[in-house]
């Protein structure tokens, strides 16, 4: 398994134009929110526009998290593997995890500073993404990425 998460890291290092594209989506859905809302809605609504932008970023990921895998016959080696497919699903959820989501927790301060966030609750705001983002995007992307 961790020989799976290294190799899905590799890959998505040396593809991290596709990683850029998803940090930028959201910094962008977050300015979006930051100026179709009303004076005062984007203070008490911020935490919310932090957790649509990066659940609809991840989103954006989940039709290409397999596809490599379909095309290059991968899936088929997994299944000749002695490991369960769980784990090597599991392991490239965790490549995902430190690549696009763990980035995205550290743009937390330049998104705080958009919705006018008090900086006292910026590093709540990152843990409380960086936890409560790994069991609702694994069911969601991964349900996602399954789907495509």
């Amino acid at each position: 398994m961790l020989s799976a998460a290294l190799y899905d890291l590799k890959h998505y290092i040396k593809n991290l134009a596709e990683a850029i594209y998803i940090y930028i989506f959201f910094v962008s859905l977050i300015a979006i929110f930051v100026f179709a809302s009303p004076a005062g809605v984007a203070d008490k609504l911020g935490g919310m526009a932090l957790w649509i932008s990066l659940i609809l970023s991840m989103l954006l990921t989940a039709p290409h998290m397999f596809q490599r895998d379909q095309e290059q016959g991968l899936f088929d080696y997994w299944r000749l593997l002695p490991i369960a497919m769980e784990w090597m699903v599991l392991a490239r959820f965790i490549a995902c995890y430190l690549v696009l989501v763990l980035p995205l927790v550290a743009l937390v301060p330049a998104a705080g500073m958009l919705l006018n966030i008090p900086q006292n609750l910026w590093g709540e705001l990152a843990l409380l993404l960086a936890v409560g983002s790994v069991p609702v995007l694994a069911l969601i992307v991964m349900s996602g990425a399954m789907m495509a």
